[in-house]
């Protein structure tokens, strides 16, 4: 995934749904600013209202030529810059990670491999879970360790500090497990994982509770 992954949600005009998903290879990257495909990037048309994900040099390095500009046109963070409010990276080789126990940020080199949460930083992906104590009924996780998203009644769901749920008083207090990056099969509901299986297909979100993974806005194809 790119250092923006799934986090932008972009409306899709004339569709009440919106797109959960970065641009697949050679697709429009105007308003998401970042492809799924690793080895591709944003590159931006300097005569049209267009952009589109493009392969990226393999020896790294790029010049603006031929009508496009590179990568980076966006309005993101420099190296070890605070990504706290962009929440992402114009260097590709670079992630947005975020301190554990509070708000700040930095764009940091992306690990060789897999990526590990450790006591100084968590992950790329904390930017699509909830804020403390805010309503994470839609998206079963919490930014911040020591908070747990526990269901408080039927659709609803807060981020409080772990433990602290008292059944007698807060209600239900069953733990909500995060499904990012769990993606989801073509037609399937994907408002939870924000991504899906297939390379053809981005995750539409026709609300706040549910989302279809389709080549094209459901919406869209019914009118």
């Amino acid at each position: 995934m790119s250092a923006r992954l799934c986090a932008l949600f972009v409306s899709f005009i004339g569709c009440p749904c919106v797109m959960a998903a970065c641009a697949a290879a050679y697709g429009n990257c105007l308003n998401s600013t970042c492809c799924v495909n690793g080895n591709f990037g944003c590159y931006r048309s300097q005569h049209l209202q267009f952009a589109q994900c493009k392969p990226l040099p393999e020896h790294g390095g790029c010049a603006s030529l031929d009508g496009w500009d590179c990568p980076g046109w966006q309005d993101c963070t420099d190296k070890y810059g605070d990504c706290s409010s962009t929440k992402c990276c114009k260097d590709r080789n670079y992630a947005c990670f975020k301190r554990p126990f509070n708000s700040y940020a930095q764009c940091r080199p992306k690990p060789s491999g897999t990526c590990t949460d450790t006591k100084e930083w968590k992950c790329p992906g904390w930017e699509l879970c909830t804020d403390n104590f805010q309503s994470c009924t839609h998206t079963h996780c919490c930014a911040n360790d020591g908070f747990t998203c526990y269901r408080k009644r039927f659709a609803y769901a807060q981020c409080m500090r772990t433990g602290s749920c008292d059944p007698e008083k807060d209600g239900d207090c069953e733990p909500l497990a995060s499904q990012l990056g769990q993606c989801k099969g073509a037609f399937s509901d994907c408002h939870l994982s924000a991504c899906c299986q297939r390379g053809e297909d981005h995750c539409y979100l026709k609300n706040e509770g549910y989302g279809q993974c389709t080549p094209s806005c459901p919406c869209a194809q019914a009118q």
